[in-house]
């Protein structure tokens, strides 16, 4: 109407003029009615513009309205189950749950505290609704907890492919439409998500993403939709739903998301956009095997001391010591090269378990910027003696600012992979890298009965048949005994 009205007015007054400049040369004529159609070109945008503001002022109003409405029917709901089934918490009714959003604030416990089970809500709703308020209000209806209806909520999420839904460009990213538009294209906050290196600096636009908070239990806590979603949706088949995308703990959530509002990263201290450049980059996995840094200063690069050599150590917990098995990948930062002068990067690496922690040594064969990528499957025993298919993932990336050692059996190092394998003990060396002189001897104590052994010794460029002789193994004394004349010379033990 206002847009009509001013249309009208606009056309009126460009009549006059014409009236009274008809008998006016040709030029002055043409001149008013280029000025007429400018002036028509401005108000139509001026007018969209206002006809913009206003309908997202009525569609936050909208939101509100309906965001205000959703927390008073979860708080009925919420009372109506709880007098209704004779529950209480305590001996007292149940907390009412806030009218209004609280401020954010570091969680007093942690999700294990208010979550075990890790079975998911399998069913939810499919049929269409046509406001947010009643969506909720039927997934929802029936749950008895702020938990189960975070579940709830977080499963209906999940199983929607949102890559097969269009989104307008400017929906607001605190709407739900503009929640899940976020959780499709990610626009929130930094992360390190998919191409992210370790060492890379946030100085524009790209690793943007989004995360989600959920006030449960009494604080608010970290809820990942996109790892949900992603993991259900890109599924080949139909996946078991697990513990993805559930309440995270904030010192572990800062390793992969930097929330731009400090309050908001949950965290006692907060940190810098600098100090989460600088911190490892690391896999949700990495926090799911219980693994952590040996070292709490260790840092996304790495840089060789004066031998060339840097070390990367990670710890696992005491009951994942039996079956955590670890890889790694090592190749240049800037290219996809994986080899220097026709030999393996790998070699360049040796891998070792010293109790509980697993180490990674790299020597750089020449000076410049390298990638290594470590990975970790837990398998038994049985599954890695019969040969059976392992896939391993990738938990944490290190950039490292590196001669290769000789060509062995690849993978773990040292003693402790016999132990897990063959009850094999280490009497004599419990390390990977022995320093000896001209001769040294190198004890295990059987835990169970084996029925042969073999040791091999090996050396760069030097043929493994010539080195045999340097090998002696005493069965009796369950010892290997290698006279080691040259340095870095490495002992396989079968």
């Amino acid at each position: 109407d206002e847009w009509e009205r001013e249309l009208e007015r606009l056309t009126n007054r460009f009549q006059q003029e014409m009236q009274v400049k008809k008998r006016r040369p040709d030029s002055e004529i043409g001149a008013l009615t280029l000025r007429h159609q400018q002036e028509r070109a401005d108000l139509e945008k001026n007018m969209t513009l206002r006809r913009d503001k206003k309908k997202e002022s009525l569609t936050r109003k909208m939101l509100e309205h309906e965001s205000h409405e959703m927390m008073e029917l979860i708080q009925e709901r919420r009372s109506e189950y709880m007098a209704g089934s004779s529950l209480f918490l305590d001996g007292e009714d149940a907390p009412p749950y806030p009218a209004r959003a609280p401020q954010p604030q570091p969680p007093l416990v942690s999700k294990f505290h208010i979550y075990t089970d890790p079975a998911e809500f399998t069913d939810v709703a499919q049929e269409d609704q046509k406001t947010f308020t009643d969506l909720v209000r039927q997934l929802v209806g029936r749950c008895a907890s702020d938990v189960e209806k975070a579940r709830t909520i977080f499963r209906w999420i999940t199983v929607k492919n949102l890559n097969n839904i269009q989104f307008d460009d400017n929906l607001r990213g605190d709407s739900p439409l503009g929640l899940l538009r976020g959780i499709k294209h990610g626009t929130e906050s930094y992360s390190k998500s998919a191409g992210y290196q370790p060492g890379v600096r946030f100085e524009d636009n790209r690793f943007r993403n989004s995360w989600n908070a959920v006030y449960v239990a009494g604080a608010w806590r970290f809820v990942q939709c996109n790892w949900g979603a992603r993991h259900l949706v890109n599924a080949k088949d139909a996946p078991k739903p697990g513990n993805r995308g559930k309440s995270d703990n904030p010192r572990e959530f800062i390793y992969e998301f930097f929330p731009l509002q400090p309050d908001w990263q949950l965290l006692k201290t907060p940190i810098t956009l600098h100090d989460f450049e600088e911190l490892p980059f690391v896999r949700s996995l990495f926090f799911r095997y219980g693994l952590y840094f040996s070292d709490p200063n260790t840092k996304a690069v790495m840089y060789t001391d004066s031998t060339g050599a840097a070390t990367m150590r990670i710890a696992m917990p005491s009951h994942m010591q039996s079956s955590l098995i670890f890889h790694y990948n090592l190749k240049f930062y800037d290219t996809e090269g994986d080899g220097f002068d026709g030999v393996s990067l790998k070699r360049f690496v040796m891998q070792s378990v010293v109790s509980n922690v697993v180490s990674f040594r790299v020597h750089a064969p020449c000076s410049g910027a390298f990638l290594l990528d470590i990975f970790a499957n837990a398998v038994t025993p049985r599954e890695y003696l019969t040969g059976e298919p392992m896939k391993f993932k990738s938990v944490c990336k290190f950039k490292t600012v590196m001669v290769p050692l000789p060509d062995c059996a690849s993978g773990e190092w040292g003693p402790t992979k016999a132990t897990r394998l063959f009850g094999l003990v280490p009497i004599t060396h419990q390390e990977a890298l022995v320093f000896a002189g001209r001769e040294l001897e190198i004890q295990f104590r059987m835990s169970r009965p084996l029925a042969d052994f073999m040791a091999t010794l090996h050396k760069n460029s030097v043929d493994e048949k010539r080195l045999s002789k340097y090998v002696q193994q005493n069965f009796k004394k369950k010892s290997f005994l290698p006279e080691l004349i040259q340095r870095e010379r490495e002992l396989d033990i079968f």
